[in-house]
């Protein structure tokens, strides 16, 4: 399971077997760490549960748009459109604060747009993904990261994730 994203079904349709459900992409099992390897190119994270995520605030500066398929970003669909007239809806986490996902066009040649100043609010963005874009970031927005306050539980478990692997670092450097 995982949220929609164009790029995502372009690349699994070339793992043979896979197939939609209806409800998720369904792979063979010897196909599954393939699958894994495209959830990471895309998403930056696969299903594993320990997958660093931050939260953004992403400033749109100039109108951005694709032809005929999705606008997408760090993993996130900004805009889904399906023809000049559908409009655009936004994808999982995907949040506007100020501005709308729309499409236009030509009737053959539809676009799903993005407008200038829109504020949206990318939740669950693969820090790993994140991190990458910091070594070239794009001209068309400014991003920010949203700082949220972890829980006391999530803290402790954070602490212990952190304490395994100095246990681990120690046991590599006495061998």
């Amino acid at each position: 399971y995982t949220p929609y994203n164009s790029d995502f079904v372009r690349a699994i349709k070339n793992i043979g077997g896979a197939k939609w459900t209806g409800k998720c992409w369904a792979v063979p099992e010897d196909a599954a760490d393939a699958a894994r390897e495209i959830m990471k190119s895309v998403y930056g994270m696969d299903d594993s549960p320990n997958s660093e995520t931050v939260k953004l605030k992403v400033t749109v500066l100039n109108e951005i748009y694709e032809d005929r398929t999705d606008v997408n970003f760090l993993g996130k669909c900004l805009c889904h459109a399906s023809g000049r007239d559908s409009g655009g809806t936004p994808g999982t986490g995907v949040s506007y604060i100020s501005g709308s996902p729309s499409s236009g066009g030509s009737v053959k040649n539809w676009e799903s747009r993005v407008p200038e100043d829109s504020v949206i609010i990318l939740t669950n963005v693969s820090k790993s993904l994140y991190d990458a874009y910091l070594e070239n970031p794009e001209e068309w927005c400014k991003v920010e990261v949203i700082e949220e306050k972890k829980s006391k539980e999530q803290l402790i478990a954070e602490k212990e994730e952190l304490l395994k692997r100095i246990a681990e670092i120690d046991k590599m450097l006495e061998e």
